[in-house]
């Protein structure tokens, strides 16, 4: 068997891969808007050490959601965060996700709090979210509703993503959205489940499941990493696999990452055999976004005495609306029969006083048998979906 670190020599890429090469390239070349965004809050949470999960896409929906009622500085603090231009941009981020997640929306409103007709409408038709009115007042009773329609909307994976505890008399507002993924594949067999060892940290190993599979994927070789595309039936998703060259070169590896990097390691992608070995795993994230966003730009929109949302509501004389907590979960597990992976996010607005067959080659071995990241993207547009980092199977 040879090392993925071996060179391969020229051959046929299958046909049934062809759609699928054609594909990479092009989204290589033209990173998707959302790519950037991705990454960059990828990195701002990263902390070198441990599990990681995280669902850009329902963080961006959320807070373009809220931006689309943003006005003067605040929206472009906003747009700079999201990586977009002007109120277009917003707008596009409250389309549907592709790749085969469903995705949902809703404006949980104060029953004392009226929004302008003009963002409501504009929150239905471009966002598909539906409002209702609730009584922050009764925190626990608020909560209860917001996190059912949560776990409604994730297939029970996603609990508990509000508290009473961040909930007053002063919350006019929280935005919600909610994803959920499920792709299957036929690249294991369970019955080739296996325990063997995964390198999590120098000097600590730990016993895992690992799955095994063969067949023609999608590879990149470069001198960082080696890059595996497992897709998805029907096309519509993969899952990329980030090995690292060393095995404890994942921090060094997520700091130099960008979208430009990936698309680069994509366009070198090549069909060719690959002996698949990855652990089963299931990883989850829970932040609070409110420190990450800022830095990115929107530190504005957390400025109680600075923030713009006049686009929202009509607000009295002296008062301001501004965004108190962005909260965020997520949920990714992988095994033989594929993925299962949600999100939620929630953007808590606060009332505030103004201040074909080949050749016979060889396999090529990918042991994923120590720290990686991985990237679920929809096809054809390569947008990311999920990105993670893995690095005690175990938790």
């Amino acid at each position: 068997m040879i090392p993925f670190t071996a060179k391969v020599p020229p051959m046929i890429r299958p046909a049934c891969l062809l759609a699928l090469l054609l594909a990479l390239p092009a989204a290589a070349q033209t990173p998707p808007a959302g790519q950037g965004f991705a990454i960059r809050l990828y990195q701002a949470l990263d902390g070198g050490t441990g599990n990681l999960a995280l669902a850009p896409g329902s963080v961006a929906a959320a807070v373009a959601l809220a931006g689309m009622g943003a006005e003067g500085a605040t929206q472009a603090g906003m747009e700079t965060a999201l990586g977009v231009n002007g109120v277009a941009g917003l707008d596009a981020l409250g389309a549907a996700p592709g790749g085969g997640v469903r995705a949902a929306n809703a404006l949980w409103v104060a029953r004392d709090f009226t929004l302008k007709a003009r963002y409501q409408a504009v929150a239905a038709r471009d966002f598909g979210a539906k409002t209702a009115g609730l009584d922050f007042t009764d925190g626990t009773a608020a909560a209860r509703i917001i996190n059912g329609w949560v776990a409604a909307h994730t297939a029970g994976k996603i609990t508990d993503l509000v508290s009473p505890a961040t909930m007053s008399a002063d919350t006019r507002l929280v935005l919600t959205n909610a994803v959920y993924f499920k792709g299957s594949w036929q690249v294991f067999d369970k019955s080739d489940t296996d325990q063997q060892r995964f390198h999590s940290a120098p000097g600590q190993d730990e016993t895992v499941a690992m799955m095994h599979g063969t067949g023609d994927f999608v590879l990149a070789q470069t001198r960082e990493a080696a890059v595996l595309a497992l897709p998805y039936e029907g096309g519509q998703a993969e899952l990329d696999v980030v090995l690292p060259r060393g095995e404890f070169g994942l921090a060094k590896l997520e700091t130099g990452l960008s979208a430009a990097k990936l698309a680069g390691w994509l366009a070198s992608a090549q069909a060719m055999p690959v002996d698949v070995s990855l652990p089963r795993f299931t990883v989850t994230g829970n932040f609070e976004l409110s420190g990450a966003l800022s830095g990115l730009g929107m530190g504005r929109a957390f400025d109680a005495g600075h923030a713009e949302f006049g686009g929202m509501a009509v607000l009295a004389p002296g008062r301001r609306l501004f965004i108190s907590a962005v909260l965020h979960k997520a949920y990714v597990t992988v095994d033989e029969t594929g993925t299962e992976a949600a999100a939620a996010t929630s953007v808590q607005m606060t009332m505030a006083t103004a201040a074909p067959p080949g050749l016979a080659v060889t396999p090529v071995a990918f042991v994923a048998d120590h720290p990686f990241l991985f990237i679920i993207r929809a096809l054809p547009s390569g947008e990311i979906l999920f990105i993670g980092r893995v690095e005690s199977v175990d938790g």
